[in-house]
């Protein structure tokens, strides 16, 4: 069988063989991937759960990601705000 050799597989190939090489990164990765999908998809009870599900298993969490999901905790009644409401132009 034969690949279709493009940047995008090389890219997401390379992606992946990093995933696979560090759990901890791999947990991170994810984390991320899931709050930017629930901020496109203004689902905030996503985001609250995946925030809180995620600061409560520190063990494979980054140091650096535990600090942001604590800001973004912090800030949780504002971004509420921000994904229940509609973009619209200022006119």
């Amino acid at each position: 069988m034969q690949y279709k050799f493009s940047f995008n597989n090389l890219k997401y190939t390379i992606v992946y063989e990093l995933l696979k090489k560090s759990p901890e990164l791999d947990v991170n990765f994810n984390i991320y991937q899931n709050i930017l999908q629930t901020i496109r998809h203004n689902n905030f009870k996503r985001f609250e759960n995946i925030v809180k599900k995620n600061l409560a298993k520190k063990e494979k969490v980054s140091k650096q990601m535990l600090t942001a999901l604590k800001t973004l905790k912090k800030y949780m009644k504002y971004i509420k705000i921000c994904l229940s409401q509609t973009l619209q132009m200022g006119w």
